[in-house]
């Protein structure tokens, strides 16, 4: 077996890059900014929705508060009433 070390052709010639249009650094530019005002408006939506399932919660609990105060004096007013 021979043991030489593999040469490769990119090795041997300096890489360049060519450089990006101006125009094409804008688009970029703008994508990553839309897609940032996206995640913004998807969780204000989010913190939107919550706050509405938060208000619910509470207006339910405050009419099963009230529904529960207007038992106990029903039930206070039969007491009061039959003794």
């Amino acid at each position: 077996m021979s043991s030489s070390s593999p040469t490769t052709a990119s090795s041997s010639q300096p890489q360049t890059q060519t450089p990006t249009p101006r125009s094409e650094q804008a688009s970029t530019a703008n994508t990553s900014e839309t897609s940032k005002n996206e995640e913004m408006a998807s969780s204000s939506r989010g913190n939107t929705r919550r706050e509405e399932e938060g208000k619910k919660k509470e207006e339910e609990k405050e009419e099963a508060e009230r529904r529960y105060e207007e038992r106990m004096e029903d039930e206070y007013a039969k007491r009061e009433g039959g003794a």
